[in-house]
């Protein structure tokens, strides 16, 4: 779904919180439904908890992950730049074009992409989507014609 709205409190409790709350069920004897009472946490998320703390001990982890990104931050700015660079010079790309631009540098850099960008040879439609939101000085458009003499002649008005 691309615009989840998120209905419900789970994941959003902090691993110091359930820290405490696993201790004092694991050392002071104190029941399980008493403390996720205390504590307003769901009963089922502090027994997954202590079952990671038990795996893990030094970095337990709770909640939902992030998402998995095609790109690394330093790839993603680098196809960001070379966005702008494109616009700068009158040749700015549409949408379709950034998602086939998106597909080479990811077979290019040999990442694990989804199956359905080698079918179409382009990336997805979600994928251009975040992509806009994690890099707002991006806009991207259908291009537009643009004459380089009414350019300079819309310049000699001024």
């Amino acid at each position: 779904m691309r615009n989840y709205k998120k209905t419900t409190e789970r994941g959003t409790k902090s691993v110091e919180l359930m820290k405490r709350a696993a201790d004092l069920v694991a050392n002071e004897d104190k029941s399980i439904r008493q403390v996720c009472r205390d504590y307003e946490i769901s009963r089922t998320s502090l027994k997954r908890f202590m079952a990671r703390l038990k795996e893990n001990p030094e970095s337990p982890k709770f909640g939902y992950g992030t998402p998995r990104l095609v790109f690394n931050q330093e790839q993603e700015t680098s196809l960001c730049e070379y966005l702008l660079t494109l616009a700068q010079i009158f040749h700015g790309i549409g949408p379709k074009d950034v998602r086939r631009l998106a597909y080479e540098c990811a077979v290019k850099y040999n990442l694990k992409i989804p199956e359905v960008w080698h079918t179409n040879k382009m990336a997805g439609k979600d994928w251009l989507t975040g992509f806009l939101s994690r890099n707002d000085r991006l806009s991207i458009r259908k291009p537009e014609a643009t004459s380089l003499s009414n350019l300079f002649q819309s310049n000699e008005r001024l």
